[in-house]
């Protein structure tokens, strides 16, 4: 016998209730559980008929406990899927493919035979994901059609006050604007916990510090200048910490080159020395006109100034490291407190000062 199962939904929970009474124990319930859910047997489709339950319910207690287990785990673990789902409903709504399922279906319940081709499968009414898409879907109807009407009266009144009107588009955009980025974070947060990468704690919040990629930027006027003064502050945001993490390994793994090369530089003149000879690890050798022209295509040739060829691509590295991630970065004539920014006087500057400590960069860029 092949049986096929199907979720319960609220009009099931509501038969199972008075079929089982308080009466019935956990056996009757799983029974029943069971009995209610299997919508196919041996291909002959039981939706639509209101007896199909008693009928399986007589079968099913003639068959070992053990078999009835495995059948009432798959109804659970049916269950749990709906729990699931639930908990995605909203992420799901706010994407195109829901939109356009919902005018496949033309903008009415996909709980009918029309839509699935399943004879009676409408007696079985609608679960409660399937609810609040409609019901999401209706509401969101409604919405676009208040704005359409909205943008309409906008362009009767621009006539007569255009400085006005201009004024309520720049809100209608902002707030559109906000409520688009609330939808797309609630996106990123289901897919974020689909894949693993977000945990959520027993309390319900999310764990914002378990997503590696997931960092948050400001996004208005304001919050870019809120963003300005707290760096100049000092004060580090969650961004601030994850750049400055990855700068510092990329300096470490530097460091750790620089090291290696260092050790590999001493034994090689230590072993020079052994032997007697002449630490020649800094004569000057010939190149190539092959191996010239390969070099030089590491370099930029349109660029005017000295050239320094360089066939060690660690030291081009290491020159990089140097020049943007070892130096300070100050924020200037910049300060910074409760109420905002300051901009200061700015020092006055000894030009002679400056030419006098300034020296030709032999580093491989120029």
């Amino acid at each position: 016998m092949v049986l096929s199962l199907r979720s319960l939904m609220p009009s099931d929970l509501f038969l199972l209730k008075h079929r089982v009474g308080p009466w019935g124990g956990d056996y009757s319930w799983k029974v029943w559980c069971v009995a209610t859910c299997i919508w196919m047997v041996d291909g002959q489709l039981l939706l639509g008929e209101p007896q199909a339950p008693v009928v399986a319910f007589k079968l099913l207690k003639q068959i070992p406990a053990r078999s009835l287990d495995v059948l009432f785990h798959i109804v659970v673990s049916l269950q749990n899927r709906i729990s699931r789902a639930v908990g995605g409903i909203e992420a799901f709504c706010y994407e195109d493919d829901s939109r356009s399922l919902w005018n496949y279906c033309g903008r009415k319940s996909p709980v009918s035979e029309k839509f699935n081709g399943l004879p009676g499968v409408e007696q079985l009414g609608s679960n409660h994901v399937q609810r609040m898409w409609i019901s999401y879907n209706m509401h969101e109807d409604e919405r676009l059609d208040e704005l359409s009407m909205w943008a309409r009266a906008k362009l009767i009144a621009s006539a007569q006050a255009p400085k006005g009107v201009e004024k309520l588009d720049k809100q209608d955009r902002h707030r559109w604007y906000l409520e688009d980025e609330r939808r797309q974070k609630i996106m990123d947060t289901f897919f974020y916990k689909s894949l693993g990468l977000l945990q959520e704690n027993p309390s319900g919040s999310t764990d914002q510090q378990t997503v590696g990629m997931q960092v948050e930027g400001p996004k208005s006027v304001e919050e870019l200048a809120e963003e300005m003064r707290k760096w100049v502050a000092g004060e580090d945001d969650f961004h601030d910490k994850v750049v400055d993490g990855y700068k510092k390994q990329i300096i470490q793994r530097q460091y750790e080159e620089q090291q290696a090369r260092d050790r590999q530089l001493l034994m090689l003149q230590r072993e020079s020395q052994l032997r007697g000879e002449d630490d020649g690890l800094y004569e000057l050798v010939g190149y190539t006109a092959e191996q010239i022209q390969v070099i030089l295509q590491r370099t930029d040739s349109t660029r005017p100034g000295i050239k320094t060829l360089y066939d060690d691509m660690a030291s081009r590295r290491e020159h990089i490291t140097n020049k943007y991630l070892l130096g300070d970065v100050t924020s200037g004539v910049l300060s910074a407190d409760q109420d905002g920014l300051e901009v200061g006087e700015p020092q006055a500057v000894d030009l002679n000062a400056q030419i006098a400590g300034r020296r030709v960069n032999m580093g491989p860029e120029r």
